[in-house]
């Protein structure tokens, strides 16, 4: 116990000073009054809690501007992993094909090629990562242009899908076709928002984007689910779409000798009889002369009233399945030969672009090599000349 003299009280503690002159917080006594002299316990307890108080007043700034600078020091970590995150995807079809990933800031930061000759282009493609997605889209047809990939109607389609359904309805793809178009003369450029859906069954069944979109244009509401998916291309940007697809069918159905062949197969040779009309043709003789026994009533005929061929005539049928056979062995030599020649070819073109693709990339070298050798030339520096003594 202490002694003091009561100076002040207040509602939970009594404030005491002592001979020493010191101020303590004692216990709240009921009875004291002011400049009572009484004995009191100090209130450890409270007078810790008091002290952390200050202690956290005093440094309620520091707090607040160590705070902030956290903050801060997380704002480009935030900044670099959403950057880095896929927002949309551009479906990219000229003849090489391309599927662009693309940020929330619609820079491209993947390019996946879909096709040997987009492998092609985008060993040409320069500095394209982080840039505007129509800049490197329009890059891309450029150099497609110049390799000879575009089709002759030049027609490039541009499909644009995102990852989340609530950012699909914007006006990108409206911007892009605007501006490709107005950079491209002559090309015929269709842009289009395709449905996660519908990405989503190229993925799975392994085929172009655009391609399956293609098929969903041309499909009726009777025919498929995805019909009842909503329109949204214009008028325009489907005839374009129907067209390259379209095109494309056609010349590799031109391109197919043996499906070509197939095809003339199956067509007729000769007209069919009409009205029950019997097709038969007269008798005749190995040197080409006409059987006169059928003018003169003598020829043999069967139980229906048909002629009966003579023997001659049933030799040549004979040989026939001998001859087919023949023919038909001469034909699939021929089918062979013709595979082997496209074969040929496509190895033939294969090593061309072997060969080219390493061209470029020794003159690559040499110039990454003539330009350190000039910026050492140029950082090298003059001898220093000797002071005459």
């Amino acid at each position: 116990m202490r002694k003091g003299i009561v100076m002040e009280q207040k509602r939970k503690y009594t404030i005491v000073m002592t001979s020493d002159g010191r101020f303590h917080r004692a216990d709240r006594l009921e009875a004291a009054e002011v400049g009572m002299e009484v004995q009191f316990n100090v209130a450890e307890e409270n007078r810790n809690l008091f002290g952390w108080t200050q202690i956290l007043r005093d440094n309620r700034m520091k707090i607040a501007i160590a705070t902030i600078v956290f903050l801060v020091t997380l704002l480009p970590v935030f900044s670099w992993y959403g950057s880095n995150q896929a927002y949309a995807y551009v479906n990219l079809d000229i003849n090489p094909s391309f599927e662009m990933e693309l940020n929330d800031k619609m820079q491209v930061i993947a390019m996946n090629p879909q096709n040997e000759e987009a492998e092609d282009i985008l060993a040409l493609l320069e500095d394209w990562k982080r840039q505007d997605a129509s800049e490197v889209t329009l890059q891309t047809i450029r150099i497609s242009k110049q390799q000879g990939y575009v089709n002759q109607e030049e027609q490039v389609l541009v499909g644009i899908s995102y990852v989340k359904s609530d950012q699909e309805q914007n006006s990108f793809p409206k911007e892009i076709e605007t501006y490709l178009t107005g950079e491209s003369a002559g090309m015929s450029i269709a842009a289009f928002y395709v449905p996660s859906s519908i990405r989503n069954e190229a993925k799975d069944s392994g085929k172009s984007v655009n391609a399956v979109m293609a098929e969903y244009l041309t499909a009726s509401s009777s025919e498929t689910k995805r019909a009842r998916e909503p329109m949204t291309v214009d008028d325009t940007d489907q005839e374009i779409i129907r067209s390259f697809y379209n095109k494309d069918t056609r010349q590799v159905a031109d391109s197919d000798p043996d499906e070509k062949e197939q095809n003339t197969k199956s067509l007729p040779n000769s007209p069919k009889p009409v009205n029950g009309e019997k097709d038969l043709e007269e008798p005749q003789f190995s040197n080409g002369q006409k059987n006169n026994s059928i003018k003169n009533g003598t020829i043999k005929k069967d139980n229906k009233g048909n002629p009966k061929p003579a023997q001659e005539d049933k030799d040549k049928q004979k040989d026939r399945p001998a001859k087919k056979e023949k023919k038909n062995e001469r034909d699939e030599m021929e089918r062979q030969e013709r595979k082997e020649q496209q074969e040929k070819e496509k190895r033939m073109k294969k090593e061309r672009k072997e060969e080219k693709k390493q061209e470029r990339k020794e003159e690559k070298k040499e110039k990454k090599d003539q330009h350190h050798k000039e910026k050492g030339e140029k950082n090298k520096k003059p001898p220093k000349e000797k002071k005459n003594e």
